[in-house]
């Protein structure tokens, strides 16, 4: 199994690149941590869009702070690096295509002056996530956790089946999502009936389907799942709905 980690390496003065960070408009969840005195980093978690967006990322800061460098590393591949300058990309270097390997003399990191010393530093704050964040453009836990108030109810789909557990809810929230418990299906289930359920997934309601459930609390923040039950005496007892994510269309 191959590790991989990326995002995106500038030098600025930090409250340049705190405002830089928050102009940002990403879809992705992104992180901003301090690598050096100076030097700092942009990066995502594992998405399939995350290179793409971290490369038009890259391109945008650098017409800022003149140049930037866009930082990736596949254990089982290599490094991919491309250097932006004023907004463009001047130098690549790409391990899965030798054509593109136009990178020349030096290494990535001293290309935007920064010390190639700092590569495990790179490593670790982007992959294992060891430092200290600055600013997150996504809210925590804490917020997400205010959103989704006990006693509200909330609507959503299926999303998956956990096997003997019950279900998760996509709530069209970045931060969460929702998890029914086999116990929180019906009033008054006998051991029987809940044994049939955990048996039987199937007897879950189908993935994709729309639902509403009413929030019961809240998990650690390891897991950031959102308890939710769907009794007919919780749906009765619930709060006025929240803001429901788009409705999917037949």
């Amino acid at each position: 199994m191959s590790l991989v980690f990326h995002g995106v390496v500038v030098r600025s003065s930090e409250p340049k690149v705190r405002a830089l960070f928050a102009s940002l408009n990403s879809y992705l969840p992104l992180r901003l941590v301090r690598l050096d005195d100076g030097v700092f980093g942009v990066y995502a978690k594992q998405h399939g869009d995350a290179p793409d967006e971290l490369r038009r990322i890259a391109a945008l800061l650098s017409q800022v702070t003149g140049t930037a460098l866009f930082y990736w590393d596949d254990t089982r591949v290599g490094s991919w690096f491309q250097f932006f300058k004023h907004g463009r990309m001047t130098r690549e270097l790409d391990p899965c295509n030798p054509s593109r390997k136009s990178w020349g003399k030096g290494d990535p990191l001293e290309a935007i002056g920064v010390s190639k010393s700092l590569h495990k530093v790179v490593e670790e704050a982007f992959l294992w996530d060891l430092h200290a964040c600055l600013a997150d453009n996504r809210p925590g836990w804490e917020q997400a956790k205010q959103r989704f108030p006990v006693g509200r109810r909330v609507f959503g789909t299926v999303a998956e089946h956990l096997q003997h557990g019950g279900v998760f809810v996509d709530l069209g929230d970045l931060e969460t999502r929702g998890f029914i418990d086999v116990l929180e299906f019906l009033d008054d289930a006998d051991k029987v009936t809940i044994e049939r359920l955990r048996m039987a997934p199937e007897l879950f309601p189908p993935v994709g389907t729309w639902i509403q459930a009413v929030v019961l609390g809240h998990s650690d923040e390891r897991q950031k799942l959102v308890l939710l039950g769907v009794k007919p005496s919780q749906l009765r007892g619930s709060a006025e709905p929240a803001a429901a994510a788009d409705r999917p269309r037949d």
